[in-house]
């Protein structure tokens, strides 16, 4: 952008210079007349090709190049961020696609579940059909712990959580809370930090356990 800015301003300095040259005459004597301004149309064209060219190095380039702005750990609570708040609001494509790795270790044993390996679209399908019997789920999570491997290319992110589902026809509560960590493996596909493990140890329950 800086460079843009500043072969805008040398082209406006030539072309004014330009517009003074064309206005300098010879008197009818032959003696030079002083120089006169005229309307400086070249440099209002060079100003306005200038500003195309900012707009579109917004739109175009440095809106690609936002997330290298971001350190290797910002980007990492990013997609750990994108997690939860898609399956949260139930955007199970975009979950699919900019978040999961194309496979998936699953591990909530400690909710009675055996560990499994999924693709990232059998995992939606799974979360997806799981939020389908339910009103809403929630997730809070705190206190992130990052591990990053740069030789592997891969992360570990720990953090204190707690999931909330909430059923409105549930008679003997609406609500229960899973209390406990996640503990997420992240790699670094095509310059994108997936989720490739996912972990659930839960420390306790509360409210209505089978939203019934």
């Amino acid at each position: 952008a800086e460079k843009l800015l500043l072969d805008y301003r040398t082209c406006r300095k030539k072309a004014k210079s330009v517009g003074l040259k064309m206005g300098a005459a010879l008197s009818s004597d032959g003696e030079k007349t002083e120089p006169v301004e005229e309307e400086p149309r070249s440099w209002i064209l060079v100003a306005i090709i200038g500003l195309v060219s900012l707009v579109l190095y917004h739109f175009f380039f440095k809106r690609k190049s936002s997330k290298s702005i971001l350190t290797e750990r910002e980007q990492i609570l990013e997609s750990v961020s994108q997690l939860f708040l898609f399956t949260d609001e139930k955007r199970w494509d975009e979950l699919e696609d900019q978040v999961l790795g194309e496979k998936v270790y699953l591990d909530m044993s400690t909710l009675g579940l055996q560990p499994v390996h999924l693709t990232s679209s059998q995992l939606c399908g799974k979360w997806k059909d799981g939020a389908s019997k339910i009103d809403s789920v929630f997730h809070s999570c705190s206190n992130h712990h990052v591990k990053i491997d740069g030789k592997q290319k891969t992360a570990i992110v720990k953090c204190c959580a707690t999931t909330t589902h909430y059923k409105a026809s549930a008679i003997h509560g609406m609500s229960r809370d899973f209390v406990g960590t996640y503990e997420l493996k992240l790699a670094k596909e095509k310059e994108e930090w997936r989720v490739t493990a996912f972990k659930f140890d839960l420390f306790f329950m509360l409210g209505n356990g089978n939203l019934e």
